[in-house]
């Protein structure tokens, strides 16, 4: 109605000419819209111009607004989704960093355990308990620039306090410290990436805006597995002292790592696309506005947050799987020949890179098919939780485990 009411009175007056079937019900217009957003024409006038390699800028009637406003986009929008992305990829790397050098730190610090390492991951998960509601509320108060720039500072902040000491009881208590702000700020990078596609991004790049900054968090996996090619783990000719050594150096690269990202984000990082025009006696472009209604609208994504971070815990946790485990008898009283510890790091490396491939392909698709979601969401989860019961079989010995099964359920389950 408020889109309504700001049509330009050109717009009116050639509307009067044409006759009384000219206004249309307000009704009607909730109903001409798909997802709050594009007409069912406009949609199919959007799809040609993606066509188009020449059209590179959308009018109002694309957006559902009437006519007599063009909605521009901006160049910086490439800028904001990478050093996003930058962001969302190391903090995902930060909140699983113990996992894979699980090995080598309790070799280092013989007081952690298991459960400590396993506790680490866990404060990740609940902070995005805890907070996501919050951070959302302060994402829609205090824009993109204070969220991601809070988020950054964390970042910066935790990976620091790792640094400060290697002695046993206050490098653990600083490591606790350091996750649970990983923690908060990934509840930043969980929330933002509809809110930032929104606002900088045209509609029918929105979706593919938001798989590239989850995605690159998804790679943030990959990024905490390379850490174990840094890190040695105990054995001949290396003493703990060594390890020690070791994770405090990858501890300070990774400080300097996420200092670098917060002052790239103080330098630059702008709260919204700026107009250089006024539309329609607003200072905000019709882009904007339709992106402020879009975020306004409630969306019912608590089943999909759900899958989304059950599936984050199986990359945090996998290599305490039964199947890695050097003992494992795969049900033939024989040990496994190929299912050890460290293929975990493979089959995590293979799973990350695969899963991002694959949403960057699937939310292309998704923009291209524009209207589709719900279809594509109900698909791509039923084909994640039947790889996963695949993997559990296994877990279980009903069919035996082999190597290219391991690879292609985890894989599958996480893309």
């Amino acid at each position: 109605m408020s889109l309504a009411r700001e049509e330009s009175p050109a717009a009116e007056g050639s509307s009067s000419s044409d006759g009384p079937t000219e206004e249309a019900p307000t009704e009607d217009r909730k109903e001409d819209c798909v997802d709050g957003l594009l007409r069912p024409k406009a949609a199919a006038e959007v799809a040609v111009r993606m066509r188009d390699p020449a059209a590179s800028s959308f009018t109002s009637s694309d957006l559902g607004m009437g006519e007599g406003a063009a909605a521009r986009t901006y160049w910086q929008r490439f800028w904001v989704l990478l050093l996003f992305s930058g962001l969302a990829f190391f903090q995902c790397s930060m909140w699983s960093t113990w996992g894979p050098l699980s090995e080598s730190v309790e070799a280092a610090y013989p007081n952690w355990g298991s459960s400590t390492v396993a506790m680490m991951a866990n404060w990740g998960t609940l902070a995005t308990m805890g907070f996501v509601l919050i951070t959302s509320w302060f994402l829609h108060a205090f824009g993109l620039r204070a969220g991601v720039l809070t988020a950054a500072g964390m970042l910066a902040l935790g990976t620091a306090l790792r640094t400060l000491t290697v002695q046993d009881a206050a490098f653990t208590v600083l490591s606790h410290a350091c996750a649970v702000l990983v923690g908060l700020a990934g509840t930043v990078f969980v929330s933002a990436p509809p809110m930032l596609a929104a606002v900088w991004f045209p509609p029918t790049e929105r979706t593919t805006a938001t798989a590239i900054s989850l995605a690159a968090n998804q790679l943030g996996t990959a990024g905490s597995y390379l850490e174990s090619f840094f890190v040695r783990q105990p054995g001949r000719g290396v003493s703990p002292a060594d390890v020690k050594e070791d994770i405090r150096s990858v501890m300070s690269c990774e400080a300097v790592i996420a200092l670098v990202l917060f002052m790239l984000a103080v330098a630059y990082f702008p709260p919204g696309p700026l107009p250089p025009v006024h539309h329609l006696g607003h200072p905000e472009t019709p882009l904007q506005r339709v992106s402020q209604q879009h975020l306004e609208k409630p969306r019912p994504d608590a089943p999909h947050s759900s899958i989304q971070h059950v599936r984050e815990c199986v990359c945090g946790l996998d290599e305490r799987s039964e199947l890695f485990s050097e003992g494992n008898r795969n049900g033939t009283g024989e040990p496994s020949p190929f299912l050890y510890m460290g293929e975990a790091v493979w089959v995590g490396l293979v799973s990350s890179f695969s899963s991002a491939l694959f949403g960057l392909v699937s939310s292309r698709l998704t923009d291209l098919a524009y209207g589709h979601v719900r279809a594509s969401l109900l698909v791509l989860t039923f084909l994640s939780c039947s790889c996963f019961f695949w993997f559990s079989l296994m877990t279980w010995h009903t069919i035996p485990p082999a190597r290219w099964q391991v690879y292609a359920s985890v894989a599958g389950g996480l893309s």
